[in-house]
């Protein structure tokens, strides 16, 4: 049970003024002013503004392969406040086994100057120091009066036999056999420590006949958790010199309060123009250098640093190479070693790389002292890339050039090449398989302009500057596009002349202002013309009974693919072939049959027979067979009879002398048993049956439709309803 903090009172206040009261003090009054005031009182304040641990001193050392401790003096604070003073003249209790609760009779130790020895002798392993606050008994130090004399307890306990705050870490012991101690080191060791609100520095101060103190700073707890410095001036509100946040951690240096940093060191100067950071050295490199490291696997360390050599280094740490370097006039070096810059940007060992949007390299007219935002006269060049083709300007694309075929230099103004000291002004062609100039484009003369071959051709066209005249000295051959313009001509084109007869014999060119075609100057005049709107081509052949407009030759000789129709004839008739026709879709026709030779006049007469025609895709089967004894016949149909068939359909007709026959047993199993009234009977049979293949499941004929809008009113056979010839179908066709 706690007793409030009670002290005797020695005035007598019963007057109208207090005063000291007569008489000797007793024991009870001492035991008041001491045991419940003044112990109390202190041990309490003791707590309040310290944390527990070691003050000063208690250094723990042993001998190497010896036994025991040697514990220094010191002074030290447990967690209820109580002083723990280990000091020369006094004495501390050693005894491991004694018990902690008795006062009396507790043997004791001398504590002279350089502390006390603790014996270890009957300890082994891992054990850990400790003193404890404690006071015992002693008689006769002041005549009869008992006293209580202060004595520290020093003891080794297993770390599971510590009592927090009450038993204070010394030291974690390491001992092997007979107490030999190997090892000490201070893991559980606490210092004291101190705890409020705010800490106030202060600083001595003098003046005229004069020496005092001053506030200088004050560490303050924020109501957020996090820690500020103030600097503290006389007369004028604090400045904040540093701040930590309590959710980051960051650190703030001369930032406003209410600033979050957003990096574990933030340093804002505000308004003022003082530097934030400096580094400092007289040495020739890192003194004044500044590195940042990533500790993942892969990463490397950089820094930076100002070195005697009047250079900054930014620096590869891990490789120990110089990144970056700018001296003293500005150049600056990447990749350069230990060489110095050669011009203001000097890059070794690599290109430089412009991206993005706006990626490109700019540079002045050397004549032009100042930047010109948007140059009209070659004040400032630009080369950039844009659609994969590289691009120079100046105000507006001057020149471009791109890996595509013909675009290694495009520009969109003129060009000049001057001459200098060769013969003549000019472009050489050198081909990359020869290894050598093959041809040459340029001035033959003061007032020619042409081509030269340099394998044997010399100058093969030639065209005067003054008239125009253009001078061919073998063939011209292009594989590029001409262009040929209408003069004064019928039509742009090219006629070709033939030297055995001496004359023009074709022409390619315009036929009209939409047509361009093939003439044939002896007799057929355009034999081909092609609408330049519409790719519609016509053709002219010849009028004899096997004269083609067009003969086709080759593995296919006709391909055609078309969106309504591939191929689209007329005529009388519109289409021959002259061999076997394959048609893998559908045939729809007006009417059928066969034409061949006559059997009986062949090289006189045709002979024609109409198709049978059915609304279903049906199939045909006949054969004759003779019955039996029985008057039965089995009938075998092919194996892919069921496969192909259904809905059967069957006809016996007998030969001979009538009897009656009937279909004993339906198709199965692709055959089927007829049979008859009188025995071995001759009987002809007919089988029907309708296609069900996939391809006619999915494309069974429609046998009445509706003509689409585009055929309303029209006639596949317009002359057999007395219409005429514009209500036909191939009419609408040809327009």
């Amino acid at each position: 049970m706690s007793t409030p903090l009670t002290r005797t009172d020695y005035w007598n206040r019963t007057g109208p003024v207090p005063k000291v009261r007569n008489g000797d003090t007793t024991h009870a009054e001492a035991v008041s002013d001491i045991e419940t005031f003044t112990i109390p009182a202190a041990h309490t304040t003791i707590a309040a503004l310290h944390l527990f641990g070691i003050a000063d001193g208690y250094i723990v050392t042993a001998t190497t392969g010896a036994p025991d401790l040697r514990v220094g003096t010191g002074v030290a604070f447990d967690q209820a406040g109580r002083l723990t003073l280990l000091i020369a003249g006094g004495v501390a209790v050693i005894d491991q086994t004694v018990d902690a609760d008795i006062i009396t009779d507790v043997p004791t130790a001398a504590v002279d100057a350089a502390g006390i020895v603790l014996p270890t002798g009957d300890f082994t392993g891992t054990k850990v120091l400790t003193v404890r606050a404690r006071e015992v008994g002693v008689e006769g130090l002041l005549g009869n009066a008992p006293t209580l004399v202060h004595a520290p307890w020093l003891r080794l306990l297993d770390p599971a036999e510590v009592l927090t705050g009450t038993d204070l870490v010394l030291a974690q012991v390491i001992m092997s056999a007979g107490g030999v101690v190997s090892g000490i080191t201070a893991e559980g060791r606490a210092l004291v420590g101190g705890h409020g609100q705010r800490f106030e520095l202060r600083r001595p101060v003098s003046g005229t006949l004069r020496s005092g103190q001053q506030p200088a700073a004050s560490l303050s707890a924020r109501a957020d958790g996090g820690i500020e410095l103030n600097l503290l001036t006389p007369g004028q509100p604090p400045r904040l010199a540093w701040a930590i946040d309590p959710s980051t951690a960051s650190m703030s240096l001369g930032a406003p309060p209410t600033t979050t940093a957003e990096a574990a060191l933030q340093i804002d100067r505000g308004a003022t123009d003082s530097l934030a950071l400096k580094l400092t050295s007289a040495g020739p490199g890192w003194g004044s250098g500044l590195r940042l490291a990533n500790t993942s696997a892969s990463a490397r360390t950089y820094g930076m640093y100002s070195g005697s050599d009047a250079k900054l280094h930014i620096t590869d740490v891990g490789a120990g190479l110089d990144r970056l370097v700018i001296d003293a006039a500005g150049a600056v070096g990447i990749g350069i070693g230990a060489g110095p810059a050669r011009r203001a940007l000097h890059v070794e060992g690599t290109e430089i790389h412009s991206g993005g949007t706006a990626g490109g390299f700019s540079f002045a007219d050397r004549a032009v002292g100042t930047f010109t935002e948007a140059p009209a006269a070659g004040q400032r060049y630009v080369w950039y890339a844009s659609g994969g083709i590289a691009r120079l300007w100046s105000g507006a694309d001057l020149f471009s050039s791109s890996p595509g075929e013909g675009n290694v230099l495009d520009t969109s103004r003129r060009m000049r090449v001057r001459q200098g000291p060769d013969h003549s002004a000019g472009i050489w062609f050198f081909q990359r398989g020869p290894g050598q100039d093959r041809a040459f484009v340029g001035m033959a003369s003061d007032t020619e302009v042409g081509f030269w071959g340099s394998t044997g051709a010399g100058w093969g066209l030639k065209m005067q500057t003054g008239t125009g005249d253009v001078t061919l000295s073998g063939f011209f051959d292009t594989a590029r596009r001409m262009r040929v313009r209408q003069g004064p001509d019928h039509s742009a084109g090219i006629w070709f002349f033939q030297r055995g007869p001496g004359q023009d014999r074709g022409f390619v060119g315009m036929a009209s202002d939409t047509e361009i075609g093939f003439w044939g100057n002896t007799g057929a005049g355009w034999g081909l013309k092609m609408d330049t709107a519409t790719g519609t081509t016509t053709f002219k052949g010849g009028s004899g009974p096997f004269q083609s407009a067009i003969v086709a030759k080759g593995n296919i000789g006709v391909w055609a693919e078309g969106a309504a129709s591939g191929i689209l004839a007329s005529g009388n008739p519109a289409g021959t072939f002259l061999g076997d026709v394959r048609i893998t879709g559908s045939l729809s026709k007006g009417g059928g049959g066969f034409t061949i030779d006559h059997p009986l006049d062949p090289e006189a007469k045709l002979l024609s027979h109409s198709f049978v025609e059915s609304p279903e895709m049906m199939n045909l089967y006949r054969g004759t067979v003779v019955t039996d004894a029985d008057g039965s016949a089995r009938v075998t149909l092919p194996d892919w009879f069921d496969a192909l068939n259904d809905d059967i359909g069957y006809q016996l007709t007998v030969v001979g002398e009538p009897t009656l026959t009937a279909i004993a047993e339906p198709v199965r199993d692709n055959a089927f048993t007829l049979c008859s009234e009188r025995p071995h009977t001759t009987v002809c049979w007919q089988v029907s049956g309708v296609r069900q293949d996939k391809w006619a499941n999915a494309n069974r004929i429609r046998v009445e439709q509706e003509k689409s809008p585009a055929e309303r009113d029209r006639y596949l056979h317009h002359a057999e309803y007395h219409q005429p010839a514009t209500t036909g179908i191939a009419h609408t066709v040809e327009e």
